[in-house]
């Protein structure tokens, strides 16, 4: 590999103490993962205390995976312990930065060599993510069964959406799949609606049908969530979780889609 540039070094150091969301940090990010010298490193390290709490939240994750703590750039397994960062009480930010600073095994204030490539290890078990909603507990009323979870992280709002699917059988047997968001309505799929609606689309040549609340992509915003139910030969073959989040600069960030089979009858 070619020693970086030193004017490109320079600028990136630049960019990370000081770009914004909608002015080059998304790029300066993205740079990071090819141009990570000494100075680059100690550039992340600062801002984990100088820069805004939402910056330094995604500071922490690139360090993680260049230090080969994470298998992503931003590794969902470590989000909870990324977002302690995002908080402007001083005493609290310097109290997960010395935590971070542990996992890596660098001293806190001294300066960085550059990582070398590691294989990614298990995250300690206070870093690990949990289910942002969960389905309800069996009760005497009904049973539930948890067929689905789909969680997506929009930098925009610095908010998450996430879902879970669930079949609900009531004690006279009667059942039906719900999908519960966090923060947001979600959808009851009732086992004579779909085989109506499963045939309609499957007579329509249409591959599935959206149903219960969901997002519309609009101008300027990519944001997209539908619950869609996949048709094959005219019948409900599987429920699709569609998740389509945002980046920083308000472009579309990697979809996230679970699906799982319509239960048998």
């Amino acid at each position: 590999q070619l020693i970086p540039d030193t004017t490109r070094v320079a600028s990136l150091v630049e960019a990370l103490k000081t770009a914004v969301a909608y002015g080059g940090l998304t790029q300066a990010l993205d740079e990071v993962l090819e141009c990570h010298p000494p100075e680059v490193m100690d550039a992340l390290l600062r801002g984990l205390l100088e820069r805004e709490g939402e910056v330094a939240v995604h500071f922490a994750a690139r360090l993680f995976y260049l230090h080969g703590k994470a298998d992503e750039p931003f590794d969902w397994n470590h989000r909870p312990f990324f977002l302690r960062f995002h908080t402007e009480d001083r005493a609290e930010r310097l109290a997960v930065y010395r935590e971070l600073c542990a996992i890596l095994e660098i001293e806190p204030g001294r300066k960085t060599e550059e990582p070398s490539p590691v294989p990614a290890q298990t995250p300690p078990a206070n870093t690990m993510s949990k289910p942002l909603i969960e389905a309800p507990a069996s009760d005497s009323s009904a049973k539930r069964e948890t067929l689905g979870y789909v969680e997506a992280y929009d930098a925009v709002n610095n908010d998450d959406y996430a879902f879970v699917a669930y079949k609900e059988t009531d004690t006279s047997g009667a059942w039906r799949v719900r999908i519960s968001g966090k923060g947001t309505a979600g959808a009851v799929f009732e086992p004579d609606a779909m085989k109506s609606q499963a045939r309609a689309a499957g007579a329509q040549g249409k591959p599935y049908f959206v149903w219960g609340w969901n997002l519309t992509p609009s101008g300027g915003d990519p944001r997209c969530v539908e619950f869609r139910v996949h048709v094959e030969n005219g019948r409900a073959s599987r429920i699709e979780m569609f998740v389509q989040t945002r980046k920083f600069d308000q472009s579309a960030d990697e979809a996230k889609s679970v699906s799982f089979p319509w239960p048998q009858e």
